[in-house]
Order: structure tokens, then sequence, then C-alpha cells
């Protein structure tokens, strides 16, 4: 690979977000919800909407009352996709 690509690659990894984190934040604007609303709605912090957005696991009974109340399901919202 050539010398000067490489800063470049790893800087444009560093930057891309997660889809899981992707899907669950946009999910909760597209439906018009704050952190706090949807927490607030499935039972939980607003830290642990927040942690989840920046991807920190949540307990399954957790991810489906989210998953619930965003009319979604856990899949949707916390499957990684291929790379």
């Amino acid at each position: 690979m050539l010398q000067w690509l490489r800063p470049l690659i790893s800087v444009t990894k560093m930057q891309t977000p997660d889809r899981t984190n992707n899907m669950l934040r946009t999910t909760r604007i597209r439906k018009g919800l704050t952190q706090s609303k949807l927490a607030e709605s499935a039972g939980v912090s607003r830290q642990t909407i927040y942690a989840a957005e920046q991807g920190a696991d949540l307990r399954l009974s957790v991810a489906k009352r989210v998953a619930n109340v965003l009319q979604s399901t856990v899949d949707e919202l916390f499957s990684h996709s291929p790379r």
C-alpha cells in the first residue's frame, strides 16, 4: 500500500460510525423522540439510551422495550451490518 494513503485510511475508519449506533439514533430521531422521551417510554434512564447510541450493549429485555417504543425490532436496531 502507498505510504501516504495509510494515514488517510485510518482517519476514515475512525470517523466511520457504527451502523448499530446510527440505526438506534436515526430511528429515534425519525420518530421525533428525544433521548429523554425514549428513555421514559421504555422505562430506562436517558443515560442508558445515550450509552446504547454510543455502542454500549443493552440487556435483551431493555433492547426489546426500546425496540417496542420505536415500533421496530431488536434486529433492525441492534444488528451489526457486514462490512
